[in-house]
């Protein structure tokens, strides 16, 4: 099944390029105000969620209502589109902030905290 979430701009297409065809271990997107920065990533997540079993991601943002509103506005981009969301996600837990998909790949969102980073590398070094 192919689907296409949105349209990207050009600053996003710089970003998707930088992520996919260079691929860092670590990246750094430095851009403006209003480029689009956080709707593409929110894309990215639900396609690597998509495209990679099992894959557990972690959105970390500065403070909780910023956590909360990315979960949201991932799940906002499905709000005209009820029979898909329910084909690729197979649980959202608005409490926690986790979303699992289909292919059993995670997507939580978590403010950032000292416990936060011993977690993400935890789980990102010895998974």
């Amino acid at each position: 099944m192919q689907i296409k979430l949105y349209n990207p701009t050009e600053p996003q297409k710089d970003f998707h390029r930088l992520i996919h065809e260079d691929k860092p271990f670590i990246g750094c997107l430095v851009a403006g105000r209003q480029t689009g920065k956080t709707f593409f990533m929110q894309n990215d997540a639900v396609m690597r969620a998509l495209n990679n079993p099992k894959h557990r991601m972690f959105w970390v943002s500065p403070i909780q209502d910023q956590a909360n509103k990315v979960m949201k506005d991932i799940e906002g981009m499905f709000s005209n589109h009820q029979d898909l969301w329910t084909k690729i996600i197979k649980r959202y837990d608005r409490k926690a902030n986790e979303m699992y998909f289909i292919t059993e790949a995670l997507l939580s969102s978590v403010p950032l905290i000292v416990e936060t980073i011993f977690v993400v590398l935890r789980l990102t070094l010895y998974t």
